[in-house]
């Protein structure tokens, strides 16, 4: 069905159902959503799924996945219930798109944190990098940083550099890591500790005598 045809269809059907108020779907509508499966159109799929009660989701869904379309991807998992998060979230990754990896991380819940960050670390874009570090709990802040100053993007450089969340956000974990050395050094003051690793050493240098 040509592109023009399916937008007369679907803003008819749109039309209809706010104007009647009807709650269960049309037939005018149930025309539509064919035309928009076999359309395999992602835009009009999403939208379908959004504006119409009772519409075909799993297979409106499908339409999504097997368009590998990172953008309609990311819309459907957030707005749409029940939507396949992980079959979604897959697209995302694998187009490896950082704009749709850091909305995806950062507007879905139980979205694969460390997975979405990857696709933005290795696209180098200080966009994105600098979102992440800043919106994301427990980024890789010196990571991030890192393709913002390699960019040499002054406008990230300089956005990074002033931002007081960001700031805030490496105070601690330089004071984190103060403490988990502090824990470190006077965990090897323990004497139990110490025992272990005397005991762990002389068991070591026994096995290469054997040896």
């Amino acid at each position: 069905m040509e592109k023009d045809k399916l937008d007369e269809m679907y803003n008819e059907t749109f039309k209809d159902y706010c104007l009647r108020g009807i709650s269960q779907i049309s037939d005018n509508a149930k025309k539509t959503e064919k035309a928009i499966i076999d359309s395999k159109s992602p835009e009009y799929a999403y939208y379908f799924a959004t504006n119409i009660p009772n519409a075909n989701l799993s297979a409106l869904e499908k339409i999504i996945i097997e368009s590998k379309n990172p953008e309609f991807a990311y819309r459907f998992a957030l707005n749409v219930p029940g939507a396949n998060i992980k079959e979604l979230e897959k697209i995302v990754i694998e187009s490896k798109s950082p704009e749709y990896a850091y909305r995806f991380a950062v507007n879905i819940d139980d979205s694969s944190k460390i997975a979405l960050e990857n696709v933005i670390i290795e696209s180098k874009n200080p966009e994105f990098a600098y979102y992440f570090a800043k919106n994301i709990d427990n980024a890789s802040i010196n990571l991030l940083k890192q393709i913002i100053y390699n960019s040499n993007d002054k406008e990230w450089i300089i956005k990074f550099e002033n931002d007081e969340k960001i700031k805030k956000i490496e105070t601690r974990n330089q004071l984190l890591n103060m403490y988990s050395v502090k824990k470190y050094i006077e965990l090897l003051d323990d004497e139990d500790v110490k025992k272990y690793i005397k005991l762990t050493k002389e068991d070591n240098e026994m096995k290469r005598k054997i040896r």
